[in-house]
């Protein structure tokens, strides 16, 4: 018995060692693939009016906000980790194999979307499998997403017409939010608006509505 212990705390500490190794070395391995990427950095410039986007990652922590410019900055990617395309105002970002998950050993890319016209985005659409997800400062007509483990974060965000979050595991909390009218409902966990606890299944009956469907965790929003 004390061997067999023995044995999995060589392993573990292995394991581990590996872990920091080739995290510290700047490369990532994608074991379902047998893949060794080395990463890297990089910003990528849009040029135009963006007016819609629609983006599909499968695990990264993404933050979409207003700024002075239009570009994306990659952290920790591998090279050709994703695809981007901009067309008739629509920004298309998606990551290769982006609905399956993948076992991975090394850094998660972190992406940065950086909107110039980011208080008057006609459509946003996020498919998230795994990773944090940030929206700041941003209007938009059509909001939907489908995030299905992380944390959803949004400040100062405003859906003007209707919308949709589809969320499995994880915290959801907006602050600063606007919509015409809200729903939830909540499987497993609580539904906080305004810091007051509602029921699990809220309607404020509205005819056009952001609609949040989360199945474990806690949801939290808070009105402008």
């Amino acid at each position: 018995m004390k061997k067999i212990i023995l044995g999995v705390i060589i392993v573990v500490v292995v394991l581990t060692l590996a872990v920091v190794l080739i995290s510290a070395s700047g490369n990532r391995i994608d074991v379902n693939s047998f893949s060794v990427s080395k990463l890297e950095n990089k910003t990528t410039q849009v040029s135009g009016d963006v007016k819609a986007v629609n983006l599909k990652v499968r695990t990264a922590s993404v933050n979409i906000k207003k700024g002075t410019q239009n570009k994306i900055e990659f952290q920790n990617i591998a090279p050709d980790q994703f695809e981007v395309q901009f067309k008739s105002g629509k920004l298309n970002l998606i990551q290769n194999d982006y609905s399956k998950h993948h076992l991975e050993v090394g850094k998660s890319a972190a992406i940065t979307i950086v909107l110039k016209n980011g208080t008057d985005i006609k459509k946003l659409q996020v498919d998230q499998l795994n990773g944090t997800l940030k929206l700041n400062n941003l209007t938009v007509d059509n909001l939907l997403i489908n995030h299905v483990n992380g944390t959803t974060l949004s400040n100062d965000l405003t859906v003007r017409n209707s919308g949709k979050l589809v969320k499995k595991n994880g915290k959801t909390s907006f602050t600063e939010f606007s919509s015409p009218g809200l729903k939830a409902s909540v499987k497993t966990g609580t539904f906080r608006l305004n810091g007051t606890k509602k029921s699990n299944d809220y309607n404020d009956n509205k005819d056009d509505q952001f609609v949040i469907n989360s199945g474990s965790g806690q949801v939290s929003v808070t009105t402008k």
